[in-house]
């Protein structure tokens, strides 16, 4: 008979119950740093080892061909992420339990963060965020590992899995030896708190009563979501890369190796634009300063491999019917994971003066060590076999699809060798004069605009039908959106006429392709579609709604700093916005320590009430300003406190704001997100297709 406790022993268990995570609290405490520290810090040796045996046995199944080491590999990639996996928890543990005696703790979280915050604050930490990225890495790895090796594939397990684990290794290695995530505070002899795994000799354990909490502009949806994003988009990438060396290794040329990792290229090229898309929200919707882009230096670096990707897809899209780009999809594929590296570079050594960087650290020299072994091996087995991959002497048409590949993937060097060459300008510049020079905003915009226009009328010459009467209409009708843009605004010039006058006549193109797609008739009179994937009409359709957003939010956009008092008024836009109160906030929301109110009032429209607020953190003890804004399809009303005395007397400086057709940026880029998907996974060919293009190639 099954036992069931009675009322006393049920108080008793629920008080064992209550009392055990205080007690486990204790143990843990008394145990000093030993436990912790010591575990973590060989969960990352483990890890460690694992990566170097596998990436060994993998080198000596190379050197060996006869014999086959894909269990141990398999083996020893599944332990490795165990361990990364477990330190990953760990440290989370550390930070979600305030254990403020650990650096990691300390540095990023307080008593007062919620539990959501604690956690994604492991991302807020140099050393948490590399972690972060080990443990995403290792679990790819292992994905890769234990995935489908079959067929024209098979070859491949052993060089994919070396260069796997060389990459996992680097990362590890460096965390564990270099920026570690379980090191401890210590009380030197003299006083001084330092950071270390183990004691130092003489020091004692040092325990803040609470943490320095996480910077406040950190403390939104956005960041929670943002980086891990980022990061998947540059892990992803990793894979394909490792194909790609290992095909020229093997001289294997044929589509085989291109199919298997095109599902790793649209994934990671995916991940990356919805992570660049929430930073963008998350600039414009907390950092008060009215934009979303700035050019700043890490910005660029996220931006770089997201270009290079975007032609990459390209290739892989026209791979298959036409081998001619093959040099174009080697070389994107290798800029791709050079460009990654060197952004990592960037932003976590502090060579450069960013907003998102971090501070100066030790790890540059390892990371620059990493770039250039990964520049000579790629590289070097590009340019061996260079002259295999040199496309058959056939004339090329301007509108096929390898034509207008090898424009955009022309397009696209171009712009990232502009990127390459303002990001360093202030780091070759203070090495040639002493003096930093920072390239402005200018600089990007207007080189950016002259290759951005080409991309968008090659792609709408691409999509056009055939026919003289339809290209017309398309001209017409772009004319035509663009000057009622500029009425409905009250505003037009130079940059906005001709970037408007593009996107609209893509626009314009895709509507008449998806007419043509789904009423073409055919010879017998029934209606059949045409060969125009309608998938390719919604992602770029996606692009050119984005590029709307963009193009109408800077070149149209029209903002004003004002300090006003109840009762005044300032013109914005085609309307004026009146300030009609100022005042201290209720209990309602602790945070909110100031608010003041603005109405903006337009012909024919209905006022907008604006209320942009003073946060307080009482954690950090600072104040953020965060803007309110109000969007329809048609624009964005803006406001943002910028100056505020700290007394409720109404004397602010307030930036004021309207961004025309910015929502249309946001829904531009899911759409864009979700057609490529789509049309990836509506034309994925299968494994025997993948086989027999090879052979034809």
């Amino acid at each position: 008979m099954a036992y069931f406790p009675g009322y006393a022993q049920r108080r008793l268990l629920a008080g064992a119950c209550r009392r055990l995570p205080a007690l486990v609290r204790r143990r843990l405490e008394r145990k000093d740093v030993i436990m912790i520290a010591n575990i973590g810090y060989l969960l990352l040796v483990l890890g460690v080892v694992c990566s170097a045996l596998a990436a060994l046995i993998c080198l000596l199944a190379l050197i060996k061909k006869g014999r086959s080491y894909v269990m141990e590999t398999r083996v020893l990639s599944a332990i490795g992420t165990l361990a990364i996996c477990a330190a990953f928890l760990l440290a989370v543990f550390l930070l979600v339990s305030s254990r403020f005696d650990y650096e990691i703790a300390y540095d990023t979280t307080s008593r007062q963060m919620d539990l959501l915050q604690k956690v994604t604050a492991v991302w807020g930490n140099k050393s948490g965020s590399l972690l972060f990225w080990s443990f995403l890495l290792s679990i790819c790895v292992s994905i890769a590992a234990f995935g489908k090796w079959e067929g024209k594939k098979e070859p491949y397990f052993h060089g994919v899995m070396l260069l796997l684990h060389i990459f996992s290794l680097f990362f590890v290695a460096l965390i564990t030896f270099q920026t570690n995530p379980f090191a401890r505070l210590w009380q030197m002899p003299d006083g001084d708190v330092a950071a270390a795994v183990f004691a130092p000799q003489g020091a004692l354990p040092f325990t803040p009563i609470d943490g320095q909490g996480l910077n406040p502009l950190l403390k939104h949806v956005g960041m929670v979501i943002h980086p891990p994003l980022l990061y998947l988009g540059f892990i992803l990438f990793f894979i394909p890369f490792a194909f790609a060396i290992v095909s020229l290794w093997r001289k294997d040329y044929s589509f085989a190796w291109l199919g298997s990792t095109r599902t790793w290229v649209v994934l990671a090229w995916v991940f990356l634009t919805a992570g660049i898309l929430l930073g963008c929200w998350w600039a414009y919707d907390i950092l008060g300063w009215g934009g979303y882009w700035s050019w700043d230096p890490v910005e660029i670096a996220g931006l770089m491999p997201w270009l290079s990707g975007l032609g990459l897809l390209h290739c892989l899209n026209t791979y298959r019917s036409s081998p001619r780009v093959r040099r174009w999809a080697y070389g994107l594929i290798i800029a791709t994971m050079l460009l990654i590296i060197f952004g990592i570079y960037l932003s976590r050594t502090g060579v450069v003066t960013s907003v998102h960087a971090y501070s100066q650290s030790s790890i540059g020299p390892p990371f620059m060590g990493f770039f250039i072994f990964l520049l000579i091996i790629s590289i070097g087995s590009l340019a061996a076999r260079w002259k295999d991959l040199k496309p058959h002497a056939e004339r090329l048409a301007f509108l096929t699809p390898e034509g207008l590949t090898r424009i955009l993937s022309l397009c696209l060097t171009l712009l990232i060798l502009i990127c390459l060459l303002g990001v360093t300008l202030p780091l070759t510049s203070q090495a040639v004069t002493g003096q930093r020079t920072e390239p402005s905003q200018l600089y990007y915009e207007w080189n950016f605009a002259p290759l951005l226009l080409v991309i968008f009328i090659s792609t709408a010459l691409g999509y056009l039908p055939h026919k003289k009467n339809l290209r017309t209409l398309s001209i017409l009708a772009a004319l035509a959106l663009t000057i009622l843009v500029g009425v409905l605004f009250d505003k037009m010039n130079v940059p906005a006429l001709f970037g408007l006058c593009a996107v609209f006549f893509l626009i314009a193109a895709l509507v008449l392709a998806a007419i043509d797609r789904f009423s073409h008739p055919s010879p017998q009179g029934t209606h059949k579609r045409s060969s125009t994937p309608g998938a390719g009409i919604v992602l770029h359709l996606g692009f050119a709604l984005l590029a709307l957003g963009v193009v109408g939010s800077r070149s149209l956009a029209d903002s004003t700093v004002v300090s006003l008092q109840a009762g005044q008024s300032a013109a914005l836009g085609s309307g004026q916005v009146t300030k009609t109160s100022a005042q201290v906030e209720a209990s309602a929301n602790e945070q909110v320590l100031y608010a003041e109110e603005y109405v903006f009032q337009a012909d024919g429209k209905r006022d907008i009430v604006l209320q942009p607020h003073i946060l307080w953190y009482e954690d950090t003890r600072s104040t953020v300003s965060a803007p309110d804004i109000h969007s329809n399809l048609l624009s964005d009303t803006y406001a943002a406190i910028l100056e505020w005395d700290g007394l409720s007397n109404g004397n602010t400086t307030v930036l004021l704001s309207h961004f025309p057709l910015m929502a249309w940026m946001w829904i531009g880029g899911v759409l864009l997100m979700l057609g490529t998907l789509w049309l990836h996974f509506s034309t994925r060919p299968s494994a025997e297709n993948d086989d027999k293009s090879g052979e034809a190639a």
